[in-house]
């Protein structure tokens, strides 16, 4: 499922922001950019994604900045310059020149003037860290929330469908028996011409053969299915995966009813389940 949170925190001199994104995945794969100072909690981070999303690409990226009204003054070593002064005015003494080094000169020395220390204690800011993190996959649960409810939504419309499919194979089956008994029978009255045949022996074997056509139990298991099916979608837990598998399931019955289909109507109405089946394999893909 997709969504995007975002988030951000001040804590101290430090402003975090954090960006969570995500987009369907059979597994959960999480890819994370943090800044070399946030390093630490990479691992942690990727631990508390991965406890509140079971299924999808997830990109997690943490910025690290100065705060809004934060001071960012550079720090100066005011003892290295008074050095390089000493030491520069020394040599501009023994090589007669008349001009010491001007502040430019000086800032420019090496270490004299630093940009501020942007390294932190990553444990003392794990509060700060964890927080901006929950907020943001806040932001991305509600908004995955809503593509599920839509999801949902259109995954019980076609349930519906489904469920249509294997109500009219079922009224259709006693037809489709019957029809393929009679071709048995009379198939084999006609290879039996001429010859003496138990009529008792020919109807057990007619029924033998109908009885391996029948799809009876195929539809029994499909309409368990879609049972289970509809009750998953009202779970509060996450069920993508028990979904594939149900569907998966569902084609398999679906398949053996095509192949012991001697109907044309039951070939057709087998055709159109498949159809349906296919659109809701594509939408579980997206389901947590």
């Amino acid at each position: 499922m997709t969504g995007f949170g975002t988030a951000r925190i001040v804590e101290r001199d430090r402003l975090f922001v954090c960006e969570v994104r995500s987009v369907n995945h059979k597994y959960c794969d999480v890819r994370s950019r943090l800044p070399k100072e946030l390093l630490a909690f990479e691992n942690p981070a990727q631990t508390l994604v991965r406890a509140r999303v079971a299924r999808g690409r997830v990109d997690l990226s943490i910025e690290l900045q100065p705060a809004p009204d934060a001071a960012s003054r550079p720090e100066i070593d005011e003892p290295l310059a008074r050095a390089y002064y000493a030491g520069i005015s020394e040599l501009a003494r023994k090589l007669g020149i008349v001009e010491g080094p001007g502040i430019d000169l000086i800032a420019g020395l090496p270490g004299v003037v630093r940009a501020p220390d942007r390294t932190i204690d990553v444990p003392s800011f794990e509060e700060a860290l964890n927080g901006v993190l929950s907020a943001a996959l806040d932001e991305l649960d509600a908004m995955r929330r809503r593509e599920g409810g839509a999801l949902s939504a259109e995954l019980g419309r076609l349930l519906e469908s489904v469920e249509a499919g294997v109500d009219g194979i079922a009224r259709e089956t006693p037809e489709a028996n019957k029809q393929r008994k009679d071709r048995l029978e009379d198939r084999l009255r006609e290879l039996q011409i001429g010859s003496s045949v138990d009529p008792i022996r020919l109807a057990q074997e007619v029924a033998i053969l109908a009885d391996k056509s029948d799809v009876t139990e195929e539809v029994t298991r499909l309409r368990s299915h879609v049972e289970q099916f509809r009750r998953l979608l009202s779970a509060p837990e996450p069920v993508g995966r028990k979904l594939d598998f149900l569907l998966q399931e569902m084609h398999r019955e679906t398949n053996t009813i095509g192949s012991k289909s001697g109907s044309v109507a039951l070939s057709h109405l087998v055709v159109d389940l498949k159809s349906a089946l296919e659109r809701m394999r594509e939408q579980v893909q997206n389901v947590e």
